[in-house]
C-alpha cells in the first residue's frame, strides 16, 4: 500500500492477496487487458498506475478487481496463456485435447457396453 497524491494505492501483489490469486495471474490479466485496449475493446481490469515499474491500483480499482476475480470462471484465460507460451503452450494444449478425447471415447465405450450406470 502506498499513498500517492493523497490517494491510497495498492500494489499488484496486495490486490492479488485480496483476490486469492497469484501476482502472475493479475499480471496476465493486465497484459490481456493491454491487448484488448490495443484492439479498441474494453479492458478486463483497470489500467494500473506505474511508479518505478510497480503496478498500483486505487481502492475502487482494487475492489473492482476483487469482485471480478470472484465471478471469473477458472480456466477462462487458458487459451490466452497458452498462446503466449508458444511451443510449450501448443504442447500443453495438445495434451489437454488428447485427455479430453480419451475421456469422450471412454464414456462412449461405456454406453456401447451398456455400463453407463458406472459413472
Amino acid at each position: 500500500m502506498k499513498i500517492i497524491d493523497n490517494t491510497i494505492y495498492y500494489t499488484l501483489s496486495d490486490v492479488a492477496i485480496y483476490c486469492n490469486r497469484t501476482s502472475q495471474t493479475l499480471m496476465n490479466w493486465d497484459k490481456f487487458s493491454n491487448q484488448l485496449e490495443e484492439q479498441g475493446r474494453n479492458r478486463l481490469i483497470p489500467k494500473a498506475k506505474r511508479v518505478s515499474n510497480v503496478r498500483y491500483y486505487a481502492e475502487e480499482e482494487k475492489d473492482y478487481i476483487v469482485k471480478l476475480s470472484k465471478s471469473f470462471p477458472e480456466g477462462i484465460m487458458t487459451q490466452y496463456n497458452r498462446a503466449r507460451q508458444g511451443q510449450r503452450g501448443k504442447e500443453l494444449q495438445e495434451r489437454a485435447d488428447a485427455r479430453q478425447q480419451q475421456a469422450k471415447e471412454e464414456a462412449l465405450n461405456k454406453v456401447k457396453r451398456g455400463k453407463h450406470n458406472e459413472w
